[in-house]
């Protein structure tokens, strides 16, 4: 999934401000639905190529390679990196609760930009919390995907993130979860979205 579920009345989670640096967008296509005057759908325009591109982008982020942004036509600036930290006292509203209740063990943060061909900038904040079990970091994964339950504070301190273009997965004890923002351009919501599944997707810094 990419775009975090709509719940509670809480509204939409608020975001500290976050900083990221300059990139370079892609192409965005209009996909729509066309009808022959007889009522017969058409065939539909091809997908943009970064969207089409995807699964194999997500196979190479898998593996940990830079390459996967390349493989869709973009490319990721410089990452910045923290590792460490209180999970309760870097998250806000039901997720600092969560874990007031439920310490985690592990917290990476990372954010960086990533370019487009058509030059429009995309910033990029992904967090990875490791937890004691499975059960534990699939408990904070449910609480997570809900739009407005909170969230974890990204690094960066220029961009507003809105948690609207998401994905999140859990492997073993640890949630991982990416989050997209335009910062220039007007890349559309299924590449925000594509985007963050690939960023999602990519191991912890530093693990082997």
């Amino acid at each position: 999934m990419a775009r975090r579920q709509i719940g509670g009345a809480g509204g939409g989670s608020q975001r500290a401000p976050s900083s990221v640096g300059a990139v370079v967008v892609g192409a965005i296509v209009a996909v729509g639905m066309a009808f022959s005057a007889g009522g017969t759908s058409a065939t539909p325009p091809s997908a943009p190529q970064g969207i089409a591109n995807k699964a194999a982008a997500k196979d190479l982020a898998r593996a940990g390679k830079p390459s996967a942004w390349s493989r869709m036509g973009m490319r990721a600036g410089k990452q910045a990196v923290r590792t460490g930290g209180d999970c309760a006292a870097l998250s806000t509203d039901q997720i600092r609760a969560f874990f007031t209740r439920l310490p985690c063990r592990t917290l990476t943060r990372a954010a960086y930009p990533v370019t487009l061909e058509s030059g429009a900038v995309v910033a990029v904040s992904v967090v990875w919390v490791g937890f004691s079990t499975a059960n534990q970091a699939a408990g904070f994964q449910a609480l997570h995907r809900i739009h407005g339950n909170g969230d974890v504070l990204p690094i960066t301190r220029d961009v507003h993130f809105t948690a609207l273009n998401y994905d999140s997965r859990r492997d073993g004890a640890t949630v991982v979860f990416a989050e997209t923002e335009p910062v220039s351009g007007t890349p559309d919501a299924a590449t925000l979205d594509t985007i963050a599944e690939v960023a999602a997707a990519f191991p912890r810094p530093g693990k082997r």
